[in-house]
């Protein structure tokens, strides 16, 4: 994804993330931004380089994430996600001659 990021919309390359020691830390920081904002968008980008451990810690932290924040997960290979998060996602699939070029203009929208 290309773009700026705005005060409400914060990228995270999940590519950095290399245990579910680091997903709890981002799910810490997670709740420490939305508590400064109203609405907040995370855009979560590579998400099928996380292991599954760490895939499976954020899932099970994704209902303790405040309602004013939505979480946005990207990847190129979804079958890199394991099922369990998959199955509680909405999926949308773009490819290079669909993907909407204003994405991040949208999702700066949120709030």
């Amino acid at each position: 994804m290309t773009g700026q990021e705005t005060p409400y919309v914060k990228k995270v390359n999940l590519a950095g993330i290399a245990n579910k020691e680091d997903v709890q830390e981002l799910i810490k920081k997670i709740f420490v931004f939305s508590s400064l904002q109203d609405n907040v968008a995370f855009v979560l980008e590579e998400a099928h380089a996380l292991r599954n451990d760490a895939q499976t810690c954020l899932l099970t932290e994704i209902d303790n994430i405040p309602a004013n924040v939505f979480v946005f997960m990207t990847t190129t290979k979804a079958n890199g996600i394991i099922p369990d998060l998959r199955s509680r996602a909405l999926i949308f699939q773009y490819n290079s001659d669909t993907l909407p070029r204003n994405l991040l203009q949208r999702l700066q929208k949120v709030k």
